[in-house]
């Protein structure tokens, strides 16, 4: 499984594939936390109207699920590396929301992958974790080569209007991989 912890991806995501959370051949859960960020961040509706429309097929995982004693010790263990280590690219320390170390350690206790498009996170979680994050465009391949989604027109405009909207880049590997399933050219 992949937790999709990140709003922007997150709202890229939804509007190719609503039923990412419903499904679980997609392959993805996301937490509280996200799931509140997404539902009430006033930000997100003023700039994303259509999000409304899309927020009854965000299903998160209830909080005490992921509340076992594996989860907590693994939240010690991200707290501690947190305060006692450096970012290695920045020479600073991590500094990771609440929000994100609960990430951090429901992806380790579960085992599960994580997408994100912030880098302190994702820095953090290979650094200290040697974990691989899991792009956006990963996913969509992933959803194409299985069959779970058909390429159109409206989700070309998707990707174009993420790429418009200055979002972080993809990796050029997983372009390549979208240009030979979907038989088109990632938007420039």
């Amino acid at each position: 499984m992949t937790v999709v912890c990140d709003t922007c991806a997150l709202l890229m995501l939804l509007r190719i594939a609503p039923a990412m959370f419903e499904d679980n051949r997609y392959g993805c859960v996301t937490i509280h936390n996200v799931w509140e960020e997404f539902t009430q961040n006033a930000r997100l509706g003023r700039d994303y109207a259509w999000r409304s429309t899309l927020r009854k097929h965000v299903r998160s995982i209830p909080r005490g699920e992921l509340e076992t004693a594996g989860f907590q010790r693994r939240l010690k263990a991200v707290n501690v590396a947190v305060a006692s280590q450096k970012n290695e690219s920045t020479g600073r320390p991590f500094n990771l929301s609440w929000a994100d170390r609960r990430i951090a350690a429901t992806c380790l206790d579960r085992r599960w992958e994580l997408c994100t498009a912030e880098y302190g996170l994702e820095e953090f979680m290979q650094q200290q974790f040697n974990r691989e994050n899991v792009c956006p465009l990963r996913l969509v391949n992933n959803w194409l080569k299985l069959g779970l989604i058909v390429w159109d027109d409206s989700r070309q405009a998707v990707i174009a209007e993420w790429i418009a909207n200055h979002e972080r880049p993809q990796p050029q590997s997983e372009i390549k991989r979208f240009e030979k399933l979907t038989g088109r050219e990632y938007p420039a």
